[in-house]
């Protein structure tokens, strides 16, 4: 738990304000050169230049960055990485040129996930997802937000979060737990959409906050899911029970869900591709963090992307998550989130390290803890194999990571 990491070339802490980044202040990385970092007892204790190491670090176990560059622990504030099988044949289908209601008909989409998890055993669903994040481990990511979601009832839903609870000891990453009951309307409740929210509401719900099974609620507020009244009262009875808000908003139409999340003083507002300039305005002005999911619109085969230059002119906040999920983007590959949100969301490399590393930590309410390299935060660290940042989006989608210490100790 204790490590010294030194001879960085550059140390990239994104130490600093601690309000979300925006504006000028995201392209601020705080680079070190010829850096350091002292963790003890799994906090980070000192940071600075190797020629003002302070004395009596013999007990320290010393990882040698060899001229490379190190960053923060990278933090996926946005998946959906528990799940159990594979819906390899709808990608194949949507390649062929299949519509999202013609896949529906063959029994794909969010109800083929949750026939899958309700067949498959406790084990088998939480081996699948450790393997799943110890990939992204692998790639630089310490800190990871996982939804329930493909429950779509309240046993199963209970079963996704206390599985997700498991996986947590299975890996040696930071697991932050969100319930996301309202994903998709079940077909068994088609034509009784009020009773299904009741029974989130009433039932899911306070059973989750009993067992403290989560952090945050999330909802899906979109066409073809769930309407802005029918989030509210999902998010509304969430807050009652003392649960951070997220919603996903404002994806395949215009929904209302970024003017929803404004309104309830959301944590986050996930996906944002049709939100106008006034809805992303509101959303600043409430403090929100935007998150960009760039991987899900490439997954898709879309041409059209968040507006992540507009965000950041206006002033808002931009992360940067994975979407992590067995429907549309089957990627653990957050660095390469990075490159798309650069080349497709129109933000500087600057702007999208911090969108996964700051950002991403206000997203999950964890900027305390994680995101940046200061002094009394989590030891969660990577040291990249490259010598220089900018290699982290040019040269994308392989494993630049060398080595990735959490909490001081090393990953592998």
């Amino acid at each position: 738990m204790n490590v010294l990491v030194r001879n960085a070339s550059m140390l990239i802490t994104c130490a600093g304000d601690s309000r979300p980044r925006a504006g000028a202040s995201a392209n601020d990385l705080a680079i070190i050169r010829q850096g350091s970092v002292v963790v003890r007892d799994g906090r980070i204790a000192w940071v600075g230049e190797d020629r003002h190491l302070p004395a009596g670090l013999a007990e320290c176990r010393e990882a040698d960055a060899g001229g490379m560059v190190v960053t923060p622990g990278l933090v996926d504030c946005h998946t959906h990485a528990l799940f159990a099988g594979s819906r390899a044949g709808e990608f194949a289908m949507r390649v062929a040129g299949a519509t999202y209601e013609q896949i529906m008909a063959e029994g794909g989409g969010i109800s083929a996930s949750a026939r899958m998890l309700r067949e498959a055993p406790d084990g088998d669903i939480v081996d699948q997802t450790v393997g799943r994040l110890r990939r992204m481990l692998r790639l630089g990511t310490t800190t990871c937000e996982i939804k329930s979601g493909y429950g779509l009832s309240t046993d199963q839903e209970l079963r996704s979060l206390r599985l997700i609870r498991q996986t947590s000891h299975r890996v040696p990453m930071s697991i932050v737990p969100t319930f996301m009951g309202a994903h998709a309307l079940p077909p068994p409740w088609r034509h009784d959409r009020a009773g299904f929210i009741d029974m989130v509401v009433h039932e899911m719900l306070p059973r989750v906050a009993d067992e403290k099974l989560a952090r945050f609620c999330d909802v899906f507020c979109e066409r073809g899911a769930f309407t802005v009244d029918e989030s509210r009262r999902v998010l509304e009875a969430a807050r009652g029970h003392g649960m951070g808000l997220k919603i996903h908003a404002d994806e395949l139409a215009g929904s209302g869900g970024t003017r929803l999340g404004a309104e309830l003083g959301v944590c986050s507002a996930d996906h944002l591709l049709r939100a106008t300039r006034e809805d992303l305005q509101a959303l600043r002005d409430s403090g929100a963090i935007a998150v960009i999911l760039p991987g899900t619109c490439l997954g898709l085969g879309k041409t059209a992307f968040a507006p992540g230059r507009m965000m950041v002119e206006i002033g808002l906040p931009v992360a940067i998550a994975s979407d992590l999920n067995p429907g549309n983007c089957y990627c653990e590959n957050l660095p390469l989130m990075v490159t798309l949100a650069c080349l497709y969301g129109g933000l500087s490399i600057e702007e999208a390290l911090i969108g996964v590393t700051v950002n991403a930590a206000h997203a999950l309410g964890l900027a305390r803890e994680v995101g940046s390299l200061e002094v009394g935060k989590r030891g969660d660290l990577v040291i990249w194999d490259i010598d220089d940042y900018r290699e982290i989006a040019y040269h994308f989608g392989v494993q630049l990571a060398r080595t990735v210490i959490v909490g001081g100790a090393h990953s592998d």
